[in-house]
Formats: C-alpha cells, structure tokens, sequence
C-alpha cells in the first residue's frame, strides 16, 4: 500500500495531482475533510478546487500505482471511517461505493 503525501497547498496539488490515479483528502479553511478517488487521467482534485477556490486549506494524496478501481474504493471507504473515528466533519454526503466486480470480503 502506497503513503500519503504530507499536506500540500491547493495550487501545488493541482500541479502534482493532475490526472495521477489515487486517493486523497482535502482539508478545508473550517477544518473540515472531504476524502474521494480518482482515475487516472481523471482531474477529481482539480474540479473540487475549481468549485471551492478560497476555502481549502490542504490536499493529501496517496497514489494508486495499479490504477485500480477496487483499490481505491476500498481506500476511500478506511479513510472515510479513520476520519469519521477521530471525530473529523466529513463533507463526503454518502458512503464510498464499491464497483461491482470488485471482491471486497
């Protein structure tokens, strides 16, 4: 399993994060987090930036070097619950879905 990287401002998360395959966190001014995934090529990062551009603080991201789908959802669902654990306010509004052909047991 991959590491996170140490917090990294939005300008240079962009930057470094464009359309890299993994999962990440975004910490927001008011100390809330938001955690998701994205594909590569994909720009999820990029387009939560874009839609809040003053109000996140910070960027976390842990690359998927399998580019896997079912990596990542399995990823996003342990930090969503390691946050929600240590009493952070999530944003995430419903829970990770896992891709159907993914065996999650």
């Amino acid at each position: 399993m991959g590491r996170w990287s140490k917090k990294t401002k939005p300008e240079q998360a962009r930057e470094r994060f464009n359309k890299v395959a993994g999962n990440y966190i975004i910490t927001y001014n008011d100390r809330s987090v938001y955690t998701g995934r994205q594909s590569e090529g994909s720009d999820r990062i990029g387009a939560h930036l874009r839609k809040h551009p003053r109000s996140v603080k910070s960027v976390e991201f842990m690359e998927d070097r399998s580019d896997s789908e079912c990596v990542r959802a399995q990823r996003e669902l342990n930090t969503l619950e390691r946050l929600e654990d240590a009493g952070k306010t999530v944003r995430n509004q419903i829970r990770p879905s896992q891709p159907s052909d993914c065996d999650c047991d």
